[in-house]
C-alpha cells in the first residue's frame, strides 16, 4: 500500500529499520584546537603552543554550537560523522529520484560491498 507521497509502507519500514541498525549518526565537524590553561607559568602556554583539545561543531535551531570531545571519544564521534554523511547522501539520492531508490537504500545498508550486515563505517 502506498501513502500520499507514493512510498510503499514496506519500503519505509525497511528503510527505517536499516537506519536504526546504523547506530549513532551525527552531522557537523570535529577539529583540534589549542587552548590556554589557567596555570601560571605553564611552559606550553607561555611558548604559544597551548594544550590540544577537540571540538565538535554542529548547528541547532539556526545557531552554531560547540561541544568539547574527550580524547577517548574522538574515534566514536568521527565514526558517527562518517555514518551521518553516508546516510545524508543516500537519503538525498532517495529524494532526488522521487523515492525510487529507497528500497535499494535499505538493501545497501543491510548488505554493503563487503557483505556485512551492520551499517557501513
Amino acid at each position: 500500500m502506498k501513502n500520499s507521497k507514493g512510498i510503499k509502507s514496506g519500503e519505509k519500514s525497511a528503510t527505517l529499520e536499516a537506519l536504526r541498525a546504523c547506530g549513532p549518526v551525527a552531522k557537523g565537524s570535529i577539529a583540534e584546537v589549542r587552548m590556554k590553561c589557567a596555570k601560571l607559568g605553564c611552559a606550553a602556554c607561555r611558548d604559544g603552543r597551548g594544550h590540544p583539545a577537540w571540538i565538535f561543531t554542529y548547528h541547532e535551531g539556526g545557531r552554531r554550537k560547540f561541544l568539547y570531545v574527550r580524547q577517548r571519544d574522538i574515534g566514536t564521534v568521527r565514526e558517527a560523522l562518517e555514518r551521518g554523511r553516508l546516510v545524508e547522501t543516500l537519503l538525498n539520492d532517495c529524494l532526488i529520484v522521487h523515492n525510487t531508490k529507497c528500497a535499494r537504500f535499505a538493501r545497501y545498508l543491510a548488505n554493503p560491498w563487503t557483505g556485512r550486515t551492520d551499517c557501513p563505517k
